[in-house]
């Protein structure tokens, strides 16, 4: 976010002080703050500062608050992705969908869904009525879902198109950068 301020700070100083500056019969009424730190400071080291200053905030905000307790790391860093304990936090307790006591309830609520509504419920499945037996369906979807791993074949298939996607940047890079 800070990255971002700072971009955007840019771009309005720059969309504000607009002027006939390359127009050579006019004088630059800019002020020389503007040529300081706009005018003679390339866009790509803007890139660089936003790099930069993105990192130092991150860095300065994971100082400042507290380390979170060992049992919510499980499964959530690089390092403990693997591990098959489990979690010990509410997490799944907050995702368990709970079902409604009272079907009139539900039936009117299903009523009162315009048209849209219960068409974007319909394309992404949700369902107004859920049987018990479905609750545990409902779970082993979530855990597919969340699941970290991955089969060999959507490997593979990830790595050759990462590959293909690099020789692509390479040879656009090279293309349109060699001098001609």
């Amino acid at each position: 976010m800070a990255g971002f301020v700072v971009g955007i700070v840019r771009m309005i100083i720059v969309f504000s002080f607009q002027s006939q500056a390359g127009n050579c019969l006019v004088p630059d009424t800019r002020p020389q703050w503007y040529h300081d730190f706009i005018t003679k400071i390339n866009f790509m080291y803007y890139a660089i500062i936003i790099f930069f200053t993105t990192i130092i905030v991150a860095v300065v905000v994971s100082l400042c608050t507290k380390k979170p307790p060992s049992r919510l790391l499980k499964r959530s860093t690089w390092w403990s992705r693997f591990l098959s304990e489990p979690r010990t936090d509410n997490l799944e307790e907050e995702i368990a969908m709970k079902p409604l006591d009272e079907k009139a309830e539900l039936e009117a609520n299903q009523e009162k869904k315009t048209l849209c509504k219960r068409g974007y419920d319909w394309f992404c499945g949700y369902s107004a009525t859920q049987q018990p037996e479905e609750e545990g369906n409902n779970r082993e979807k979530l855990r597919k879902i969340t699941s970290i791993e991955q089969d060999k074949r959507a490997k593979r298939l990830l790595q050759v198109l990462l590959v293909l996607v690099i020789s692509a940047g390479v040879y656009i890079f090279g293309y349109f950068g060699a001098p001609q």
